[in-house]
């Protein structure tokens, strides 16, 4: 291959062919190979690597080589596994996690938690809210992202549970 020369009193790199020159060596090298391809020719036969396109194509082939094609192959679902719990009446799934999964990201501690407010599914509760509002009713949380609020006269509400501050159960007494 015909090597670009370096000048160094303009500080660029020009190509010996044709005189045409750049800031980078790369660029250079990339310009004689487009645009002077008899120059390349002879050494492309004797390095001559695969394209990027021949490069995938190898690897898929090596991919579906190594498949088994029996049809036993169980495919994963994504999320993990989930596990379901009855709640009075009800079954309620969320994600099996053995520990809290805490992330650092930006000098802020992110973490993935299981749905601690279905433990609160169907039972009278007050909550708070971002607003400073406060809200009493049935709670049904089933949802892993929002909460049912059963208010008196057919009232319901759905609330996304990132706006709720606080959350209070109500204990019903049987007497009265």
């Amino acid at each position: 291959m015909v090597e670009p020369e370096f000048d160094p009193k303009n500080g660029v790199w020009r190509c010996p062919l044709c005189g045409w020159t750049a800031m980078s060596r790369k660029v250079v090298e990339n310009h004689i190979q487009r645009s002077h391809p008899e120059a390349f020719q002879n050494e492309q036969k004797v390095t001559e690597k695969p394209s990027l396109n021949e490069q995938k194509h190898q690897k898929r082939e090596m991919v579906n080589s190594n498949n088994d094609n029996s049809g036993n192959s169980k495919k994963k679902k994504k999320g993990g596994k989930w596990k379901k719990f009855k709640i009075g009446n009800t079954y309620v799934r969320v994600l099996d996690r053995a520990e809290v999964e805490v992330r650092e990201q930006r000098g802020w501690s992110y973490f993935m938690t299981a749905n601690y407010v279905a433990s609160l599914h169907r039972q009278r509760v007050r909550l708070k809210l971002a607003s400073g509002e406060e809200l009493e009713g049935q709670l049904k949380a089933k949802d892993p992202y929002f909460v049912a609020l059963e208010m008196e006269g057919d009232r319901k509400l759905y609330i996304n549970k990132n706006y709720i501050v606080w959350i209070e159960p109500i204990r019903v007494d049987e007497d009265g």
